[in-house]
């Protein structure tokens, strides 16, 4: 499963970061432009199994973010074993 450059490069930053990017943290999207990494990037990332959003408490603000880390949620670990095994 290949990566574009910019995939892998926030993969890399969320290894870096160590606790993860929030959704609303921005980077260069396809287009050029700054935009949120949810926009273009998020999704891409869960389809592939690479990441997953967690929701989780700012202990500054005290508001809930998004963050997306890296490896996939068990249970979608576990639905894709369970369609491995059914088919």
């Amino acid at each position: 499963m290949a990566l574009s450059e910019k995939e892998q490069s926030i993969v890399d930053a969320i290894e870096a970061s160590g606790n993860g990017l929030a959704w609303t943290d921005y980077v260069e999207s396809l287009d050029g432009r700054e935009r949120p990494l949810a926009h273009d990037y998020m999704r891409s990332l869960e389809s592939k199994r690479l990441a997953h959003r967690e929701v989780s408490k700012d202990a500054e603000t005290g508001r809930y973010v998004v963050v997306l880390k890296l490896g996939a949620r068990p249970l979608d670990l576990q639905r894709d074993a369970a369609n491995e095994s059914a088919s």
